[in-house]
């Protein structure tokens, strides 16, 4: 958050970040599956723009495009 708000990086993607994980998920949904996160699959087509595609990946959890993981007590 520090580069991309307060220095103004423009390539910063955060692979750690779930709500990103989520969101590059839903959208790449019909794309094979494997191990590799779709996240790091598709990283490098996103560059040297990867904070815009993080900035959208982040408005679709914000607008409810992507649902959220519901905890349930069993």
């Amino acid at each position: 958050m520090f580069l991309i708000f307060y220095l103004g990086r423009q390539d910063v993607l955060s692979f750690g970040d779930s709500g990103l994980n989520r969101a590059a998920e839903w959208l790449y949904s019909s794309e094979e599956n494997d191990s590799k996160s779709q996240l790091k699959r598709k990283h490098v087509e996103w560059k040297p723009y990867s904070t815009i595609v993080s900035l959208y990946l982040w408005e679709a959890v914000n607008i409810g495009l992507v649902q959220t993981k519901s905890f349930t007590n069993n």
